[in-house]
């Protein structure tokens, strides 16, 4: 019997296919995000702020419009608290 290559278990397939879902859905639900990096993404080292960046699970980076305490809103309305 041939085991599938896996990790914890899950098989790396199911694991690519769920991050490939995850960010299809991050990259449909922000749209101005997207528009703005595409227009100025090359003033960035790798397309990212900070070169950690590029270790996210994202597709790419999100955009901050304001921060208010602990709540940022990004640049397509996106609240996170």
């Amino acid at each position: 019997m041939t085991r599938s290559p896996s990790q914890a278990g899950i098989p790396l397939a199911r694991i690519a296919a769920f991050a490939e879902a995850e960010a299809a859905i991050y990259s449909a639900a922000r749209p101005k995000t997207r528009a703005a990096l595409a227009a100025g993404a090359g003033a960035f080292h790798g397309g990212v702020p900070f070169h950690w960046m590029t270790d996210w699970p994202q597709p790419f980076p999100m955009l901050i419009d304001r921060a208010t305490g602990a709540t940022i809103t990004d640049i397509d309305g996106h609240i996170l608290d």
